[in-house]
């Protein structure tokens, strides 16, 4: 679904909310992964035009960042069996709608049965973590020492690794996405992460996106905003999809329920002290 369609579906429910059947005194958006993002980035749009915003955001696991970036968890997705890189980075490049854009590649040609393959992909994750593309003669020289984003907390001086080749394990180079803080919110100002509602983030240790999550709740706090991290072991990256085959995954799922219900629960009513009134208290011996 475009960005574009989920606010004005966003601000369309807040409107005609009565014809949904509810108050709208109390505001939620929710999401997973992508759906994640969607939410951000609609709070966000939200605060820069002056809509209402939400009385929470709730986000599963979500991108925050969708940009080639080298950070200690998406390194995972060199090994990791559910969000393989290969099929992370198809994944950023069709929701950054640029998948299809960039020339092609010939396709790598088949190895021999262990010949290589990790070492192929490891070449490839470099290239594409360090956000590598095809160059021309016409373009520009990139400093090819360039710091990575600040934001992810590596020490001053680090360089991550790179390879001056495009990704072997690729038929199609996806461009790079463009610096949209609505689609990316780590790259938002501080005027518009300011602006956010309560966020509730729910991540996983064995996820690629983890570091996401991180840094997104850092600025957050440094920003003095209301923010909350939950870092649940054991469970992958699309946890609540896999709730009928995993107890651990009907618990993560459990917790997010949970929080929801705390958001969109009203807040308890503080009845005041009744009065004496007029009336005065005797003692009698």
């Amino acid at each position: 679904m475009d960005f574009w369609e989920c606010f004005y579906a966003y601000c369309w429910a807040l409107r005609h909310c009565r014809m949904l059947g509810s108050t709208a005194e109390r505001v939620c958006v929710a999401g997973d992964s992508a759906g994640g993002n969607l939410c951000l980035g609609v709070s966000l749009r939200a605060v820069a035009l002056g809509v209402r915003v939400p009385q929470a955001v709730v986000a599963a696991y979500p991108v925050t960042l969708v940009r080639a970036a080298a950070s200690p968890s998406r390194l995972l997705t060199l090994m990791d069996p559910l969000l393989p890189l290969g099929v992370l980075c198809q994944c950023l490049g069709a929701y950054a709608g640029t998948l299809g854009e960039g020339p092609r590649s010939p396709p790598p040609a088949r190895p021999a049965v262990g010949e290589g393959l990790i070492l192929r992909g490891l070449r490839g994750g470099a290239a594409w973590l360090g956000g590598t593309s095809p160059k021309s003669d016409e373009d520009p020289p990139e400093d090819p020492l360039e710091d990575p984003p600040k934001f992810l907390g590596y020490p001053e001086g680090f360089r991550p690794l790179r390879t001056g080749g495009p990704p072997a394990i690729f038929g199609e180079i996806p461009p790079k996405p463009p610096r949209d803080p609505f689609m990316s919110p780590l790259l938002a100002p501080d005027s518009l992460l300011g602006g956010l509602p309560p966020v509730h983030l729910v991540a996983c240790a064995l996820d690629p996106m983890l570091d996401d999550s991180v840094a997104l709740a850092r600025r957050l706090r440094a920003l003095g905003r209301a923010v909350t991290l939950r870092v649940l072991p054991g469970v992958p990256h699309g946890f609540l999809s896999l709730a009928p085959l995993s107890p651990e995954c009907r618990r993560a799922g459990g917790l997010c329920s949970q929080i929801l219900r705390e958001v969109l629960e009203p807040p308890p009513q503080i009845l005041p002290r009744p009065s004496l009134g007029g009336f005065r208290r005797e003692t009698h011996n």
